[in-house]
């Protein structure tokens, strides 16, 4: 219906152009003719349009050239241009006579129009065909090649927004496959630890089921979303580092440098548990001593830092480990969310022991202050700064 109305519209400008061309053509040859006479054999020539566009559109879509049936399509729309002229003709010949008999002008018949302004007896199809046959091929062609242009431009159209939606469904996908691998890994991880514990101390080992049952609870609630606001991820890092508080007893310390106005900043879900785990691992382990892990949130411009770092060790060579799959997946999730605008350094600090330091765009979702709205922001206000040993009692 809409289709109709549009062509409708179209050919009635058309119409309206060619009427007013006619009437200023006439008028400058000093033979004016009646407004309503131009009108009349506008209504004559290009209302069979009206109704045949639609036709010529289903033959377009049904018959359009594809790839391996170019001349088959080609011959099927010529042929088809010879029944549309045909039936154009026709149509203009009975619309003609139709006017003459409503205005009872004999002057309005398309004859008139046809032979120059001259008087001429009534129009017939001997005299109409040969005269309007090959003009109505060639508009039949126009609309073919317009209705063509149109439909390779649907066409595309479609094709790129079902790209787009199989793109964003793999992204997706890729995201909760990645997001699905962190889990297994902190809980073989966690496992083993629980493992060490049981014969030296079944108590710690009883509590750190209990924290871990606690944290792969909220892991799963948050496990089917992309983004969570930072300060429900440092919740979750606060449930891993309450296990390692018991694994590691006194000689583990964490510093924290939190900005509480980036709570709202949105950030991927079970985000800095792995690098929490690997500054453990590699930095805090490694010393007899043990160590102190530090971890900040900052702003920078419009981005947000995240930054855990240890004073262990520090890694080996010259090169950065990124073979494992804490680190590896982190990359690959950041760059599936973010692109370009995110990243993940990892390498030695200068006064000894690891850095890693995430950065992506910073959004806020300020729904703690009854709003969901997110934007982009640049900070600069101070981190709160706590030093703390992490004892289990």
């Amino acid at each position: 219906m809409k289709e109709l109305v549009a062509f409708s519209v179209l050919w009635a400008i058309i119409a309206a152009a060619f009427a007013a061309h006619n009437f200023l053509a006439y008028l400058a040859d000093g033979r004016p003719v009646a407004v309503s006479t131009t009108l009349w054999w506008s209504v004559a020539e290009w209302l069979p349009w009206v109704v045949l566009t639609p036709v010529v559109l289903g033959v377009v879509r049904a018959y359009r050239p594809r790839r391996g049936a170019f001349v088959r399509a080609t011959l099927i729309l010529a042929a088809a241009g010879i029944v549309v002229a045909v039936a154009q003709v026709l149509l203009e010949y009975g619309l003609d006579h139709a006017a003459v008999a409503l205005s009872g002008d004999p002057n309005v018949t398309v004859r008139v129009w046809l032979a120059h302004g001259l008087a001429s007896p009534t129009l017939d199809l001997a005299y109409l065909v040969p005269r309007k046959f090959g003009f109505s091929y060639i508009t039949y062609w126009a609309v073919v090649i317009t209705a063509l242009a149109f439909e390779y431009y649907r066409l595309f159209v479609e094709r790129d927004v079902r790209a787009a939606r199989l793109e964003s469904a793999l992204l997706s996908a890729q995201i909760e496959t990645l997001q699905a691998q962190l889990q297994p890994h902190f809980l073989f991880n966690t496992l083993n630890a629980i493992a060490s514990l049981i014969p030296e101390d079944p108590a710690a080992a009883e509590e750190t089921v209990e924290s871990l049952s606690e944290l792969l609870r909220a892991s799963l609630r948050e496990g089917g979303r992309h983004e969570i606001r930072l300060a429900r991820e440092l919740e979750l890092l606060e449930l891993y580092l309450s296990i390692q508080a018991t694994r590691f007893h006194r000689r583990l310390r964490i510093r924290r440098a939190y900005d509480p106005a980036l709570d709202g900043a949105m950030v991927p879900p079970m985000l800095l548990q792995p690098l929490a785990e690997n500054a453990i691992r590699h930095g805090i382990v490694r010393r007899g001593g043990g160590g102190t892990v530090s971890i900040t949130t900052r702003a920078a411009t419009h981005d947000l830092e995240l930054i855990v770092e240890d004073d262990g060790p520090g890694i080996a060579g010259s090169g950065v480990a990124t073979s494992g799959i804490g680190l590896s997946n982190t990359r690959l999730r950041l760059e599936r969310l973010y692109g370009p605008r995110a990243s993940l350094d990892v390498g030695n600090r200068a006064n000894g022991g690891a850095f890693a330091t995430v950065r992506l765009p910073l959004r806020l979702n300020a729904r703690s202050e009854g709003v969901d709205v997110r934007r982009d922001v640049a900070l600069h206000s101070e981190p709160v700064v706590s030093d703390r040993i992490v004892v289990t009692t």
